[in-house]
């Protein structure tokens, strides 16, 4: 926000922030959520490196990583679906309108979710640093990504606004999500369900489908198809993980 104030003058920054602050304060609500989580995982994460409980620790690890994993897709897939109805719900329709600006806070929505993806998915590698005492890798690993960020908006901003400042904050995340997880194994190594990972995502797009084809037929109104139909998604999301994970065991958490 500071960098689009300095570079693009008052005038034209102001409706950049404008738009772009708009997905970025939901985005920074949702990620609240990740840290309940993780918060509620660390002192038995960290009770579990003290003692150096090797199988504990890939068990919750892999567990939480695949509920974070199931739980950020679920996020992104319906924000993606229900993004232009959340922004006309809370926002004036001037968020949508090309004619103002020629991105809108729709797009900026778009890329934004998949930094909330990404993050969801490397937080828990953010933790075992904290919790097997390896801040100051951490740190340094944040320290570079923050320069990185940085140095991007300033050379991107002024050709293409902030579009491209959530493109930069989205190759940060990727980036970040790359680096924790490197550096993570060389604490502690657990392998990633891929197999896990494309069921949850078969059934992603699965619904997406499911929605777009109950959009196009049966739309009610703005906000009875947020009501309506993200019930029923959200719900066929919960079944469809409680199914192909009932021998996760998250007794401690």
């Amino acid at each position: 926000m500071i960098i689009l104030s300095l570079i693009e003058g008052w005038e034209k920054a102001d409706l950049s922030i404008a738009l772009y602050s708009l997905p970025m304060k939901i985005i920074e609500v949702l990620m609240v959520l990740a840290w309940f989580f993780l918060n509620s995982v660390l002192p038995i994460l960290s009770n579990y490196f003290k003692d150096d409980k090797l199988e504990e620790i890939n068990n919750l690890l892999k567990n939480s990583f695949k509920f974070l994993f199931w739980f950020s897709i679920y996020i992104l897939f319906l924000w993606v679906l229900f993004r232009d109805n959340i922004i006309k719900l809370i926002a004036t329709p001037d968020y949508l309108d090309r004619n103002l600006h020629i991105y809108t806070s729709s797009d900026a929505f778009l890329i934004v979710l998949f930094v909330l993806l990404f993050y969801f998915i490397s937080a828990i590698f953010n933790y075992i640093f904290i919790a097997s005492k390896h801040e100051k890798t951490l740190l340094n690993i944040n320290i570079f990504i923050t320069i990185f960020n940085i140095v991007w908006n300033i050379i991107l901003i002024p050709k293409f606004s902030f579009i491209w400042s959530a493109i930069v904050t989205l190759i940060s995340q990727i980036f970040l999500f790359i680096l924790w997880y490197y550096y993570s194994r060389k604490i502690v190594k657990f392998d990633i369900d891929l197999f896990y990972v494309l069921k949850i995502l078969l059934i992603s797009i699965c619904l997406y489908w499911l929605w777009l084809y109950l959009t196009i037929n049966f739309s009610i109104s703005n906000i009875l198809d947020i009501l309506v139909y993200w019930s029923l998604l959200s719900s066929i999301y919960l079944i469809y993980f409680l199914y192909i994970n009932n021998k996760l065991k998250f007794k401690n958490i």
